[in-house]
């Protein structure tokens, strides 16, 4: 069976193997989006007031 020329065919092995196979796109997806929502989004976060006795 032949299979029709791909828009990812030019590409690089490393990009196809990533864009052919769901479980290395949805950890490369989880690692960037744990980069942006934990290490990128905390300077915005405000101080917390401690209470002082």
């Amino acid at each position: 069976m032949h299979r029709d020329a791909g828009p990812h065919d030019d590409f690089p092995a490393w990009a196809q193997t990533v864009l052919g196979s769901g479980i290395s796109a949805g950890a490369l997806a989880a690692v960037l989006l744990n980069l942006f929502f934990h290490h990128l989004g905390t300077r915005s976060r405000p101080a917390v007031a401690l209470k002082s006795s």
